[in-house]
């Protein structure tokens, strides 16, 4: 499944993967360079994440109850997890976006309100620990995936500044 997700991560041009499976840190930076000054990060595609998350995010954030079991709650967020992944495998930015957003606040906003979120247990330790590093690769996804939805809208604009530019030299004929 990893190798799969870099590849969808790769053939997508995002500047770079995440270089380790979820739960794992990554060992790889960040940056990327280009001839032009592109706009700061996330500027180009903030008018569709605003309208995307318009439509998703209309509630606040999930209430966990206490007389739910923890592990329940770290194994929804693990198939939401495993959707995040579907969603990139199949080239789906604005959902994947939208789930991963939801996977990391839930991970880092409701979760850690649980009772037992701070359990000496070893085993809800290790399923908190294991949903953290979840959560920060779900974020550098995300992260991922603004940087792809920058560089489809800047191309989008360019496209039809490259139609507008035709249409009138046309018209000037």
């Amino acid at each position: 499944v990893f190798f799969v997700f870099v590849i969808i991560f790769s053939t997508m041009d995002f500047p770079s993967a995440p270089s380790a499976p979820p739960g794992k840190p990554s060992n790889k930076s960040n940056g990327s360079t280009s001839p032009e000054s592109p706009p700061p990060f996330g500027d180009a595609s903030k008018a569709r994440r605003e309208a995307l998350k318009e439509q998703n995010e209309k509630a606040p954030p999930i209430t966990l109850s206490n007389l739910c079991p923890i592990g329940k709650y770290y194994s929804a967020a693990d198939k939401v997890l495993d959707q995040f992944k579907t969603l990139l495998k199949e080239g789906k930015l604005d959902d994947a976006y939208i789930i991963g957003r939801r996977f990391a606040l839930f991970s880092t906003v409701s979760l850690p309100k649980h009772d037992y979120y701070s359990s000496s247990n070893p085993e809800l330790a290790r399923l908190r620990i294991k949903n953290q590093k979840d959560a920060q690769w779900v974020t550098r996804g995300v992260e991922r995936i603004v940087e792809v939805m920058d560089k489809e809208e800047l191309q989008k604009q360019k496209e039809e500044k490259e139609r507008i530019k035709k249409k009138k030299e046309e018209e000037e004929r």
